[in-house]
């Protein structure tokens, strides 16, 4: 067998894509892949102020934004998202997750844990989303298998404006 010297190692992912299903994904990086390959980072590894922090840039918010959202100090939310914070309480906690499309079970604790993070997110936001337009158990359950395609919407607004553009797509027989 040939050694490649840029092959940093092998690594097994055991991705828990639910309750019910388990994959197992086999990752061979080199130097220059390593970064890239290994951008998936599950939720359950984010301590409390990584998570507010991806969170608030993922949703393309500025500190300042935020605060002005969620109506908590842009100090606080600094002290959180830099560790200085390990319990912003229940009302700040309420608020910045209202803010930011998720529950606050999803920012404080284990809720998605077993999921990538930015699929986390996506799920997130549609739950925001169904809690506004309730569809049926088996529509749900299509529209969650979307989150896990990194084209899927991740705010109660993309979501909106998937559904509109569908409904356009189907009212016009595009879709069928």
């Amino acid at each position: 067998m040939k050694h490649d010297s840029n092959l940093l190692g092998l690594i097994w992912v055991n991705l828990y894509i639910s309750r019910l299903a388990y994959i197992q994904i086999f990752l061979a990086y080199s130097q220059e892949e390593f970064a890239h390959n290994l951008v998936m980072v599950l939720a359950k590894s984010l301590p409390l102020g990584e998570k507010l922090r991806l969170t608030r840039e993922t949703r393309g918010l500025t500190l300042d934004r935020l605060s002005a959202a969620a109506g908590v100090n842009i100090g606080t939310i600094s002290r959180i998202e830099s560790g200085a914070t390990k319990d912003p309480g229940i009302r700040s906690s309420n608020k910045l997750a209202n803010a930011l499309e998720i529950s606050p079970a999803f920012l404080t604790s284990t809720e998605d844990d077993e999921l990538e993070f930015t699929v986390a997110l996506r799920l997130q936001s549609l739950r925001k989303f169904l809690v506004l337009h309730p569809f049926s158990d088996e529509h749900e359950r299509s529209l969650k298998q979307l989150c896990f395609f990194d084209s899927a919407p991740n705010s109660v607004q993309g979501w909106q404006d998937l559904m509109h553009n569908a409904n356009y797509l189907f009212e016009h027989g595009i879709l069928r």
